[in-house]
């Protein structure tokens, strides 16, 4: 696994992430600025581990913040803007922690069709004033996805799941 800390900039493009399994560490400064890439991201590690991202702000005008095809874990990221956030295919799997989705078209769209390996739980997320929450597509196994203690305010739809996935709302927010 290759670590990588990065500086509380924007970055005008996104990140091309393949080949290796890494775990990237956005920071933040004094000012509340905080590591920010604008263009979409791909993330493919061609089975070589999952990848991490940590305290990271994608923020779009329009496309797909992040195209995952692997596994991947997201904390405490920020998404906005994009008209789909994070785009889990084929035998992709993302979890997200911590993160906020805010003013996307699609928060997070799941359309897996073959099987990948992460958690099924998405905890303390915020979807904030997206036409959809998360949008459930295709989902390549039969766990339950749990949305504890995640936080839906003001979208369009909260979840669209189109393929019927069991889902523990038990201890999710809607306002």
């Amino acid at each position: 696994v290759v670590e990588i800390y990065l500086p509380p900039v924007t970055y005008e493009g996104g990140l091309e992430l393949s080949g290796r399994s890494y775990r990237l560490y956005g920071t933040h400064n004094e000012q509340g600025e905080m590591t920010t890439f604008t263009e979409p991201s791909t993330i493919q590690t061609r089975g070589m581990g999952k990848m991490e991202l940590h305290d990271i702000c994608f923020r779009g005008e329009e496309g797909t913040g992040i195209s995952c095809k692997e596994t991947l874990f997201l904390d405490d990221c920020k998404f906005e803007g994009w008209d789909i956030a994070v785009h889990v295919q084929n035998n992709g799997w993302s979890q997200s922690d911590n993160c906020s989705y805010r003013q996307n078209g699609i928060g997070i769209l799941f359309d897996c069709k073959e099987d990948g390996s992460f958690g099924p739980n998405y905890d303390e997320n915020l979807f904030e004033e997206n036409d959809i929450g998360v949008l459930i597509k295709a989902v390549h196994n039969k766990r339950t996805l749990c949305f504890d203690n995640c936080v839906f305010r003001n979208n369009g739809a909260d979840i669209d799941n189109q393929c019927g996935q069991t889902l523990d709302l038990s201890r999710t927010i809607f306002e």
